[in-house]
């Protein structure tokens, strides 16, 4: 006996890591959500932050993924995009090769075309609304 599932819900999903200098290319899914956050670890002075993440589709293979989202990332993505504008769009996103002084990488990102954009359903033709019926005269057979 086979069966074939049909899934309801994705619970879990692999993680895309950005590698230096390799693009990915994306279609982000859901606005932004806090990870959860981490123990502090022992002989740390500062308490640890809550990751940031995004569900997306990765456009290379069309399969659902998790993309943990830099702090300086998520500032770019929030000034550009208010109000969680960048859902339902693609992206090009590449950490570039960190430079000498910089505590941080830097990240080129672009908006791109969307490769299999999602056909947008046309809107239902309203009807016409029907003629009044014609209305039959009594004065016609009167004198």
């Amino acid at each position: 006996m086979s069966i074939t599932p049909t899934v309801k819900k994705i619970v879990t999903r692999p993680v895309i890591k950005l590698e230096k200098e390799k693009p990915v290319f994306v279609r982000l899914s859901t606005a932004m959500y806090q990870g959860p956050l981490p123990k502090q670890r022992a002989g740390t002075l500062r308490a640890p932050v809550a990751p940031t993440f995004v569900d997306v589709i990765n456009l290379d293979d069309g399969s659902d993924a998790t993309l943990p989202i830099h702090a300086k990332l998520k500032e770019v993505f929030d000034r550009s995009y208010p109000h969680d504008a960048y859902v339902g769009k693609c992206f090009s996103i590449t950490a570039k090769t960190r430079q000498a002084g910089r505590q941080f990488s830097p990240f080129y990102l672009a908006e791109i075309e969307d490769p299999n954009p999602i056909p947008a359903t046309p809107p239902e033709p309203t009807p016409e609304p029907a003629s009044p019926p014609a209305q039959l005269h009594r004065s016609a057979g009167r004198r």
